[in-house]
């Protein structure tokens, strides 16, 4: 699904990615490990077409990643959550579906239900807590029934029980034959959920697990 081929990305001076490739394939959850700061928003980034690197390619199933193109089948979180703060969730969603116009009002309260919105329908984003805007991108990345799910730390800010409740809703939509690239600072969240984890460290990617 996705090829990642000797992608290098620095900063100034400070190089960030130094020859990253892996692949991810159909039916299979990556986690990308590593400290803060080690570069994986970036990579995500660059997955995301948001910046570009400076070396290497990125293929969504054989077709190259570049300005103006990104694969309709493939739902995001990433950490800046960019949400109109004085509209509410369903409103954030229903502007977002509108862009394609495939989703119905019915699948945008389907989604918002499943991620525990549901009952905070009148409540504006800016009155959101951390985890509850977290919750708001999982439901915009899922509720296109994408085939690829690029995650940046998905559960930050969400309570024990709706993480377990989170861990349960990746393991399905894995089990669908979705493929799901995430990170997470809880080392338990990739032990639990993936099949293999990749550790960047110093702008070099290895097997951890």
């Amino acid at each position: 699904m996705i090829e990642v081929k000797n992608i290098s990305k620095n900063f100034g001076t400070q190089k960030i990615l130094d020859n990253v490739s892996f692949s991810l394939n159909s039916g299979e959850i990556i986690g990308i490990s590593g400290r803060n700061g080690a570069g994986k928003s970036v990579l995500f980034k660059i997955l995301c077409g948001l910046i570009y690197p400076d070396s290497g390619e990125v293929l969504y199933n054989g077709k190259k990643l570049h300005r103006g193109y990104f694969p309709e089948s493939t739902g995001v979180v990433l950490d800046a959550l960019g949400f109109i703060p004085y509209y509410t969730g369903f409103r954030n969603l229903k502007l977002l579906a509108d862009v394609n116009g495939k989703i119905k009002d019915d699948v945008i309260r389907f989604y918002l239900d499943l991620v525990g919105l549901g009952d905070q329908k009148k409540k504006l984003v800016f009155q959101y807590s951390k985890g509850m805007k977290k919750r708001l991108a999982l439901a915009q990345a899922l509720m296109e029934n994408p085939d690829i799910l690029i995650l940046d730390e998905p559960f930050d800010g969400i309570d024990y029980n709706g993480l377990l409740y989170f861990r349960d809703v990746l393991q399905q939509e894995r089990d669908k034959g979705k493929s799901i690239l995430m990170t997470s600072h809880n080392q338990e969240d990739l032990n639990v959920l993936t099949n293999r984890i990749l550790l960047l460290q110093d702008g070099k990617l290895s097997l951890k697990k």
